[in-house]
């Protein structure tokens, strides 16, 4: 079975509470309805169960790029960019997104920080896509 870009599995048992994974970049992903985190044990390992699918419990769910897997994402991206931008714009009292950060420092909360971490990872999938 070759596995594609964005490709996204059932593997039918779960590792961290999660059973879905997508292939983004030559990488498996943790895939729900959260962001996506980086799968962190033997890629390999995961690719070759998932080509092999010894017990048939392993389920192609779709492809992100291509169906309502990519809508849902779209919209989380879309929703993600929005949240991160009321971050950044809560820094200028006029509110625009044109805002020059003239002080040296800014405070953030470590949960601001990961709403805008969020948005760009989310972003850079879903322009990892195109040929840009």
């Amino acid at each position: 079975m070759k596995i594609g870009n964005g490709d996204v599995f059932d593997i039918g048992q779960t590792v961290n509470g999660i059973s879905k994974f997508v292939f983004l970049n030559n990488n498996w992903f943790y895939y729900d309805k959260k962001l996506f985190d980086k799968y962190q044990y033997d890629q390999l390992e995961l690719t070759t169960s998932i080509q092999n699918n010894i017990d048939g419990e392993i389920f192609y769910l779709g492809n992100i790029f291509d169906n309502q897997i990519f809508d849902k994402s779209i919209d989380k991206t879309i929703e993600s960019i929005s949240n991160a931008r009321d971050i950044i714009e809560s820094f200028d009292e006029t509110g625009a997104m044109t805002i020059g950060f003239d002080d040296d420092k800014y405070e953030i909360s470590s949960s601001d920080l990961a709403t805008i971490a969020g948005a760009l990872y989310l972003s850079d999938c879903v322009i990892g896509k195109n040929d840009f």
